[in-house]
């Protein structure tokens, strides 16, 4: 049962939702799925696209600048927390229209990296983030989403120039602006 199909709304997250969206940090497809009540777990898969921009990743190694998309797979808990105070405000919480906290885990894959020119070899990388958002819809099939977090990142070693450069961490600050279309 979703939320819409009750008389009463039920502070209950969908069984499912799924969908496209756009944004941060590029094009991924999304399904979404019910653990409990007020938790799901997200699964994305697309690709992100990042600039390089004057330096190698962390030191100018006096290569070109340009833009790369490389894939992304990320699994994401969510806690919607809010939903029956939505739901106490006669507010809609149809495809989990609340706030929610999360732990975003992504891998960007250094391998399918598509360039626009060469910006040479694009490390993997790997972000563990503890965030805040908020997702609403417009209407029955568009969404979007904001949120933020500051957590961790491991950038994979990777050859350029003949060079062997060695993985590094570190913090990041993670945004997220999103506008999508369900399915």
């Amino acid at each position: 049962m979703t939320a819409q199909q009750s008389d009463e709304q039920k502070p209950i997250v969908e069984k499912e939702i799924k969908g496209v969206q756009i944004g941060d940090p590029g094009l991924v497809l999304y399904y979404e799925f019910k653990l409990a009540n007020q938790i799901t777990l997200r699964a994305e898969a697309g690709y992100a696209v990042g600039v390089k921009a004057n330096a190698d990743w962390f030191f100018d190694d006096g290569s070109e600048d340009g833009f790369f998309a490389l894939p992304a797979f990320t699994i994401e808990p969510r806690w919607y927390y809010n939903l029956g105070r939505r739901v106490r405000k006669g507010k809609d919480i149809a495809r989990n229209r609340a706030n929610y906290f999360s732990v975003n885990t992504t891998y960007y894959a250094d391998f399918g990296v598509i360039q626009l020119n060469d910006v040479g070899d694009v490390p993997s990388f790997l972000n563990i983030v503890p965030m805040w958002g908020m997702r609403r819809t417009l209407g029955k099939r568009f969404d979007y989403e904001l949120g933020a977090g500051i957590g961790y990142v491991h950038v994979g070693s990777y050859v350029h120039r003949s060079h062997v450069h060695k993985s590094e961490e570190g913090a990041i600050l993670l945004l997220r602006a999103r506008f999508g279309l369900g399915f």
